[in-house]
């Protein structure tokens, strides 16, 4: 049996909710969420909730975050008010070759690319224990992004390696290796910007786990009952890349 492929996202949805964001106010020793209602989206149930259109131009994901002062920020990074844009770009998958020149591909989805805007979401700290940072903005459609980060790196040097999860129009696309460049981080801002080259299509959606069963997680269903006959060849299979696309923007936090 083949090893099992661990979704991408499985850390940051676990990190997600150690923080507080989806569970409410947890306690961690001496520390709380902080969250009220009021930092909670309309819903938590992308199926549940009218889709909020975040769109917006381009242009906006090609703008540079606020600059500012690279600190360890003593006083800890508590933020109550802030914003990212996130582009999705699709990578077109290689053409089937049943597909004669110049014919649609009826599984493009494209159409769905763009820059999307999405306000502060969640617990004031970004600071999970023991040793991560996590910034997230979403709307009450479950869509949004998720930039996590190494807290010691975070408060020593600009140029990082993250964990960035972008949902749009309900696609959830995800990068464990991405590059994010912090252009501030004090106790006043933090701001940044990430370009993932590759980010993988993924099942779960972290902002609506609910929704997002991995298939592998699913019961078995019943085995239909093999009705013996003359063996025949078995169909030549056929390996279908999964869905990629470069996930680019960028994000402030203001305290």
């Amino acid at each position: 049996m083949s090893p099992r492929r661990t979704d991408p996202t499985t850390r940051t949805l676990a990190l997600v909710a150690v923080a507080g964001i989806l569970g409410g106010i947890v306690a961690c020793g001496t520390q709380t969420s902080g969250i009220t209602a009021g930092d909670r989206p309309g819903s938590t149930t992308a199926s549940s909730t009218a889709r909020v259109d975040a769109r917006v131009d381009d242009s906006d994901c090609d703008a540079a975050p606020p600059t500012g002062a690279v600190t360890r920020a003593p006083g800890g990074l508590v933020f109550s008010r802030g914003e990212a844009r996130a582009r999705v770009q699709r990578i077109p998958a290689p053409i089937a070759p049943e597909r004669r020149p110049g014919e649609s591909d009826p599984d493009d989805v494209s159409s769905a690319d763009g820059c999307f805007s999405f306000p502060r979401w969640g617990n004031r700290d970004v600071v999970v224990p023991l040793d991560s940072a996590l910034f997230v903005f979403a709307d009450s459609s479950a869509d949004g992004v998720i930039v996590e980060v190494s807290l010691a790196d975070l408060v020593s040097r600009t140029d990082l390696t993250g964990q960035v999860t972008v949902v749009s129009d309900g696609d959830v696309f995800a990068s464990a290796t991405c590059p994010v460049q912090m252009s501030s981080v004090n106790e006043a801002r933090t701001a940044g910007r990430f370009r993932c080259p590759s980010a993988e299509s993924v099942q779960t959606n972290p902002f609506a786990p609910d929704d997002s069963i991995d298939s592998a997680d699913r019961l078995p269903e019943s085995p239909t009952p093999v009705i013996p006959g003359p063996s025949a060849p078995s169909p030549p299979t056929t390996t279908t890349p999964a869905p990629a696309a470069v996930l680019s923007g960028w994000f402030v936090l203001d305290r």
